[in-house]
């Protein structure tokens, strides 16, 4: 077998006569250590290198010799080319044979020590995730699991029993979640999956099939702090309220007290998929109010959501993600949302706005509508009620299309309602002199434009000028900002020159001047600056009767108003129609 490459090390003796005169060193005698390397070359003049090997050793071998000094004999760095083929370099650390021998063995004892750590440390885990579901179905070993998950939450979190096991179906029941204040927020009877532990794990069955049993949940807020005590009884109420979307100060106490709702939750994928049923949640009175008394949650992953929606098959090929496409079904509503999960972004990225058909009730209107417009706080219904048709329509329009966010424009359709009488309506129609449209009546109708506005979490509200018209004949507009956590409102309410000029005879008021009245307060109790209207319309009267001086004064005042008023967000309907 030919010999490609030896390394031996030797004591120098009789050769340093040879090398010396070619490495040209003050003191060879310090080279105490060096090493042969013999490699294939042509040449075969090898023992005048190093009188003590053995030539005999080395027959038929043809190479060559390279030596690096180990000693650090010279200060810095050289390399030679030596005769017959030895090549030499050196640097200026010099290196005991004996001690790097003993740190060589250390380092390779404690690497060897290491390495068995390791592997006892990968063996542990690897036999704790192997036996853990097993443990935690053992009173003791589930005790103390719990215990810890205790200490990382506000809340405590306690479970009857529990089966469990990589390779069977699991079951667990009496789950209970506490907050710290002891009210339960969670109770789940049991739940059960048909598909066994490892293939849920591994994503082999999507959700497992599996089935939660008669859930209770509440979402009501706590009255310290306006948060949901759901959230509270899982994270510290400082990190919640460190959150963009954190409530300031709690909200005024709803009159309507908290109600029950059925929930049903159906949720299907591709291999799997998981039911909730005889479910109850405990909702906010508002909430209830708004949705009903029966909830059901239809949820689509997958394949299962692209079949169910044109519009998501189509933007598969654009989108990264899973597919999803989620309904809820109440009384008195109907929402929807479509798009594309991204669970390491932990978002979910909308194809299009949220879509909520609502029916118009006076607590929707109060509660909801209000918080953009205090005069839509007085609606009381439809105008005309249709059961084939939505009494609203609202789209919501996170920033970027992703959930979640802290911005969103909310969009509502043109409304025909009926209208209750109120302290705002009832001044401006005594404001314009038009007391006769409400005479003996108790609510008059009303139609709105398009209603366009911006939420910043979390409650503040930048309305765009909606328009209103009241009894079918008076047109007023307001626009503005509402803050419904503070509950107070900064807005404008103007009247438009054709108003002015129909009902108080203002015939020198132009069609593009309006009287703008400011409105502030509370959500419940709007003040509406009309000594400030009052003021407004006898300057206006006084130019109708005035000279030429008054008449310039007051168009100049009059352009200075009219340049901050919006415009419409869209063709006014009652012009549409004729109205």
């Amino acid at each position: 077998m030919t010999i490609r490459l030896l390394a031996m090390r030797y004591q120098l003796c009789s050769s340093v006569r040879t090398l010396s005169g070619v490495m040209d060193l003050p003191n060879p005698r310090r080279l105490t250590v060096f090493r042969v390397t013999v490699m294939r070359q042509n040449s075969r003049n090898f023992t005048s290198f190093c009188p003590c090997a053995n030539p005999q050793g080395y027959k038929g071998l043809q190479g060559r010799f390279s030596l690096w000094n180990e000693t650090g004999m010279h200060p810095g760095s050289w390399r030679r080319t030596l005769p017959l083929g030895i090549r030499a370099s050196s640097n200026s650390k010099q290196t005991d044979q004996g001690k790097g021998q003993k740190g060589g063995n250390f380092l390779a004892g404690l690497l060897k020590n290491l390495v068995k750590v390791a592997a006892g440390l990968i063996l542990a885990a690897f036999v704790t995730a192997v036996s853990l579901p097993s443990l935690l179905s053992w009173p003791t070993f589930r005790r103390i699991a719990l215990d810890l998950a205790n200490k990382s939450i506000p809340g405590s979190v306690s479970v009857k029993s529990a089966s469990l096991g990589w390779t069977k179906p699991c079951r667990v029941e009496g789950i209970t979640l506490q907050g710290s204040d002891g009210e339960e927020v969670l109770v789940v009877p049991e739940i059960e999956s048909r598909a066994p532990l490892w293939s849920i794990v591994l994503g082999k069955s999507g959700f497992g099939d599996v089935i939660v049993k008669s859930p209770v949940i509440n979402l009501n807020q706590h009255p310290s702090n306006g948060l949901p005590r759901l959230a509270l009884a899982v994270s510290p109420e400082d990190k919640l309220l460190e959150s963009p979307t954190r409530a300031r100060k709690p909200k005024k106490p709803v009159n309507i007290p908290s109600a029950d709702a059925s929930l049903t939750v159906n949720v299907k994928g591709p291999k799997g998929g998981l039911n909730l049923t005889d479910g109850k949640v405990i909702l906010p009175g508002d909430v209830a109010a708004a949705l009903g008394n029966r909830l059901l949650v239809d949820v689509n992953f997958g394949s299962l959501a692209t079949r169910e929606n044109d519009d998501l098959k189509i933007a598969s090929d654009e989108h990264s993600g899973v597919p999803v496409r989620a309904t809820l079904w109440s009384e008195c509503a109907q929402l929807e949302a479509v798009g594309f999960l991204q669970p390491r972004a932990s978002k979910v990225k909308l194809i299009k706005p949220l879509k909520a058909e609502m029916d118009l009730t006076p607590a929707f209107a109060k509660f909801y509508l209000a918080q953009l417009n205090p005069l839509l706080g007085e609606i009381l219904g439809p105008a005309v009620r249709d059961d084939d048709m939505p009494d609203i329509i609202v789209q919501v329009t996170p920033t970027n299309m992703e959930l979640p966010s802290d911005h969103y424009k909310i969009n509502i359709a043109p409304m025909k309602v009926t209208l209750a009488r109120g302290q705002v309506v009832d001044g401006v129609l005594s404001l314009l002199s038009k007391q006769d449209l409400v005479k003996g009546k108790r609510n008059l109708t009303m139609q709105t434009s398009v209603i366009d506005a911006k939420l910043d979490m979390p409650g503040s509200f930048d309305c765009s000028r909606l328009d209103i018209l009241i009894a079918d004949k008076v047109h007023v507009a307001t626009w503005g900002r509402v803050n419904s956590i503070d509950e107070t409102v900064q807005m404008t309410l103007a009247v438009p020159g054709h108003s002015l000029r129909d009902f108080l005879g203002l015939k020198k008021v132009p069609p593009t001047y309006y009287l703008k009245i400011p409105v502030t307060g509370t959500l419940d109790k709007p003040k509406v600056d009309w000594k400030s209207a009052g003021i407004g319309i006898a300057q206006l009267t006084a130019r109708e009767r005035g000279g030429q001086l008054m008449q310039s004064l007051l168009d100049y005042v009059d352009a200075n108003e009219k340049s901050d008023v919006p415009k419409p967000v869209s063709p006014l309907p009652w012009e549409q129609h004729g109205g």
